[in-house]
């Protein structure tokens, strides 16, 4: 509550004391001044916040403020910018209004200070304002990067991957990993260059088939590499990649003003658009990010609705984890200083999720059961199932005419996790 009292209320005030104080002096009618005043309000209540990222939204009702119990807040940088904006406009306002007061100075040069000291103020709080606006042009101009390389270099004949063992390993907001995949040519013609794509915030570092390097050009996500490859051959590559996951090669299918959109779907609450989270405290890595090289993208931003699958055997290895629990697809089984998941079907992708939850086991009956990963309520949700026999919940499942569609399912297990945040 304190930060939210110095970040969000204090720059609110200080902007309309200072904006209703200059209006009021330079314009000499106080009526004026709380009319234009009550407008700016109404208008950040009804339209600013859905225009323009919410920059002219004193009130900061459109721009994603909300705090996370695993990694704090999830748009600081934006925040802090925007609320500064306000703040520095609104002190500069009221220095500015002093020196336009009726009243006799101490001293004549104290007028200046407070002109020249008003006017600094303003212009460093328009700065802000302009750094958080330039900030959203890089980020365009970056997804039209994207975007662009992608007609640059994709194809509906391309190779597919049949087998993938990724390893990673975090560092913070680093991610470290290597690949060993099995691709191939499924068409009737050759493939030459094979060209693969992985989120253009990771560096390839090393790229061979056996012992052999192999050259390659980097075209922000795509890589292409300098090898033909015959129908129905095969191909074993052996790629080494680390960096920062880009959130902005995400969701490259959805218009700038959807993409920017901070409400996404929910007009009341501005909760951003994140693909993934990579944090001490929390790891999010879902293909839509393509945190691993695939040979299909995660979205075909050219035709959304042709977007191909690529149905992959996979096999993930994550060393020394950061996170108590580890999640994903497949079989799982621990060692001494890493978790690992085998896919015995294949997979049109792989997720992983790493967060410091609490689990809690449910059984329900022999055949199925239910894992709980949560931070807040688990603990009163096994408390209230604990004193319930597996036969009474046995019963009421069956009775449940919400479950009856799982009936004949042979599931062994069902997970429920709380990401906390909405990430994609």
């Amino acid at each position: 509550y304190i930060f939210y009292l110095l970040t969000l209320n204090i720059p609110a005030w200080v902007f309309v004391a200072g904006l209703t104080l200059w209006i009021s002096s330079v314009t000499k009618s106080r009526t004026l001044a709380i009319v234009l005043s009550v407008i700016w309000w109404m208008a950040c209540i009804f339209w600013l916040p859905y225009w323009q990222h919410g920059t002219f939204d004193y009130l900061a009702s459109g721009v994603p403020n909300l705090f996370s119990g695993v990694i704090g807040h999830l748009n600081f940088p934006l925040y802090v910018l925007h609320r500064c904006a306000y703040l520095l406009v609104g002190a500069g306002l009221l220095v500015y209004s002093v020196n336009r007061m009726r009243r006799l100075p101490n001293e004549i040069r104290m007028r200046k200070a407070y002109l020249s000291g008003g006017i600094l103020l303003v212009v460093c709080g328009v700065a802000c304002g302009g750094l958080l606006e330039y900030t959203y042009y890089r980020n365009r101009e970056a997804r039209a990067g994207y975007y662009a390389s992608f007609e640059r270099n994709w194809k509906e004949a391309t190779c597919r991957v049949k087998r993938h063992s990724i390893e990673l390993e975090q560092s913070g907001k680093i991610l470290t990993m290597q690949s060993d995949m099995t691709i191939y040519n499924p068409g009737k013609e050759s493939l030459a260059p094979v060209v693969l794509f992985l989120n253009p915030g990771l560096q390839v570092t090393k790229l061979e088939t056996g012992k052999e390097n192999l050259a390659y050009r980097r075209d922000e996500q795509a890589i292409l590499i300098d090898r033909g490859l015959g129908a129905g051959d095969s191909l074993r590559l052996h790629v080494e990649y680390s960096g920062r996951i880009d959130d902005r090669f995400c969701d490259l299918h959805l218009a700038d003003e959807v993409y920017e959109d901070p409400f996404y779907q929910d007009r009341f609450f501005a909760t951003g658009r994140q693909g993934a989270f990579v944090d001490e405290k929390l790891l999010v890595l879902s293909p839509a990010c393509a945190w691993y090289p695939v040979a299909i993208p995660p979205v075909n931003p050219l035709m959304p609705a042709s977007t191909g699958r690529d149905f992959t055997r996979f096999r993930l290895l994550v060393k020394h984890p950061l996170q108590k629990e580890i999640v994903s697809q497949g079989q799982m089984s621990v060692t001494e200083d890493s978790v690992i998941f085998l896919c015995h079907n294949t997979l049109s992708g792989i997720s992983l999720c790493g967060a410091n939850y609490n689990r809690h086991f449910v059984p329900v009956d022999d055949k199925f059961g239910l894992q709980l990963n949560t931070m807040n309520f688990g603990e009163q949700l096994a408390n209230n199932f604990s004193g319930i026999s597996q036969a009474d919940f046995i019963s009421s499942w069956e009775k449940s005419p919400g479950l009856k569609p799982l009936d004949g399912y042979n599931y062994e297990a069902a997970s429920w996790y709380e990401p906390k945040a909405s990430y994609l």
